[in-house]
């Protein structure tokens, strides 16, 4: 800039005489300089994604590295969840796991001259969350053998009664059942669960149950199990039918003459089953089997107790003996013990009806 100087000299009279001068801009200091590019960086320096707010962030930022004016911008960060290379400025993002809270990480620019000044920059990185697949091996993965719904206490190694598979996982999921083996059908419509047991004399089965958990996507988990195949031991006893007899005070006998299979047709050799004073015994009741019991020391009316349970007869006259009611617990055990005393043991908490008829 020029300037025009004036001299005035004093004396008797004045006289004046200019000169001009030019005067040099002051020049900025390469603190000032640094101070004013750091000062100038705006949250455009962090190079933010997608939109996101600096309060907000799921992408990694792209750390701008220069401020103009020849001048380099480092980086460095103050929490894991923003790493910065310090050799080479790579940024990596480390969102906190599902479940986590956000975390606020202060960003701090380092202006680089011949003398460097620094800003900060506070953002806060979201905490991953649970995608709909995540959410879906979560559960199914959470699955345990409950889900199967054994009954009776049964282990899945040796399934004997129709299981109630679980329908749902929680949290708004579904749970859709698929069998590899007949032994187990699901209708895949209503989703009811069939036990088809193998048949007397085959082996047990293993069975692979598929359980797919639906929400918005889905996740299947396998369980293995065996069901058992089918014995001369059956599930429940149907119906006991006793025979005409001819009454005989002085013996003291329960005679099982015979076990009939309804589906097969097939009678057994039980004849280890007569049980006389003295002889103990136990045989295994269950399922659709016909039990006919021969009955020789029945000489009056009146109560007469298995265990658990009466046995109440009537005598109509001299050929014949009517069954008035025989109601007993459910049992896999019957053991005789002396004459009459026949424990039937095992669950006495489920109680069930015989229906019971008399043979001429």
């Amino acid at each position: 800039m020029e300037v025009t100087l004036t001299a005035t000299v004093n004396d008797v009279v004045t006289a004046t005489k200019q000169f001009i001068v030019t005067v040099k801009a002051q020049t900025e200091t390469a603190a000032q300089k640094a101070e004013r590019l750091a000062t100038a960086l705006t949250d455009e320096a962090l190079g933010l994604q997608n939109g996101e707010p600096k309060s907000a962030i799921e992408t990694t930022p792209q750390l701008a590295t220069t401020a103009g004016e020849d001048s380099t911008i480092v980086w460095t960060s103050n929490n894991a969840a923003i790493t910065i290379d310090s050799e080479t400025g790579a940024v990596t993002l480390n969102r906190p796991a599902v479940g986590q809270s956000d975390v606020e990480v202060t960003l701090t620019a380092t202006v680089n001259g011949v003398v460097t000044a620094t800003k900060q920059f506070t953002v806060k990185v979201k905490a991953r969350t649970e995608t709909a697949a995540q959410k879906a091996e979560r559960l199914v993965t959470a699955l345990t053998d409950e889900a199967l719904g054994l009954q009776n206490g049964e282990p899945k190694t040796a399934i004997e009664t129709t299981p109630q598979l679980a329908t749902t996982a929680g949290e708004a999921s579904t749970i859709v059942w698929t069998s590899n083996n007949a032994a187990i059908t699901i209708d895949s419509e209503t989703g009811a669960v069939t036990l088809n047991r193998p048949a007397v004399g085959q082996s047990d089965v293993e069975v692979t149950l598929t359980a797919t958990v639906n929400g918005v996507v889905t996740a299947t988990k396998q369980f293995t199990v065996k069901v058992k195949a089918l014995s001369s031991y059956t599930d429940k006893t149907n119906q006991i039918t006793f025979s005409k007899v001819t009454l005989d005070s002085q013996t003291q006998t329960l005679l099982i003459s015979g076990i009939t299979n309804y589906e097969t047709g097939s009678t057994f050799d039980f004849s280890k089953l007569i049980y006389s004073n003295g002889v103990t015994d136990e045989y295994q009741l269950k399922g659709i089997y016909k039990l006919e019991l021969t009955l020789e020391d029945v000489n009056e009316a009146g109560e007469y107790f298995f265990g658990y349970d009466t046995l109440t007869i009537k005598l109509t006259d001299d050929d014949f003996i009517e069954i008035i009611n025989l109601d007993f617990y459910n049992t896999d055990i019957i053991k005789a013990l002396l004459g009459w005393n026949v424990n039937l043991s095992n669950n006495p908490a489920a109680e069930v009806n015989v229906n019971v008829d008399i043979i001429n």
